[in-house]
């Protein structure tokens, strides 16, 4: 795709082997992590650019600012909250770019569930529900990505 690697910087879990397979294929990787989380979630250590910043705030508004979509990969509380931030953001229209969720495993099942509650419900418009995509793998994550950004 000709695109960087943007995330939060620290190389533990998921996102920091996501970063180093990322490298490995040869893609640029530019990670931004706050600077309290350089003893919990340590940076890499080579072949990346690190930005330290000084909070999560900071954090989130360089990685959206910088992205030209997002891969919502499965996690944590971070990971949702990152999520709807991108999500409001677009439904705001401030920053409408394609959002993907890599449905590992059915991980996002339960996610799809409340967002369509909240439709039935009348809390979210259903045309809100086409502001992301749902992969069910990586492969598929990757074409659609494609697609949206040609």
């Amino acid at each position: 795709m000709g695109h960087a690697l943007v995330f939060g910087g620290g190389s533990p879990g998921l996102m920091g082997d996501v970063a180093r397979a990322a490298r490995e294929a040869g893609t640029p990787v530019e990670g931004i992590l706050p600077g309290f989380l350089r003893d919990v979630e340590p940076p890499l250590t080579d072949g990346e650019t690190t930005e330290i910043v000084p909070d999560l705030f900071v954090r989130k508004q360089k990685m959206m600012d910088r992205a030209a979509g997002f891969f919502v990969l499965p996690g944590g509380l971070g990971t949702y909250d990152e999520f709807f931030e991108v999500l409001t953001s677009a439904q705001l229209r401030v920053s409408v770019k394609p959002i993907i969720l890599v449905n590992v495993n059915g991980y996002f099942a339960p996610l799809e569930a409340m967002l369509q509650a909240s439709v039935k419900s009348g809390f979210v418009r259903q045309e809100n529900l086409a502001l992301y995509r749902i992969a069910p793998d990586a492969g598929a994550a990757l074409a659609m990505m494609a697609e949206a950004l040609r």
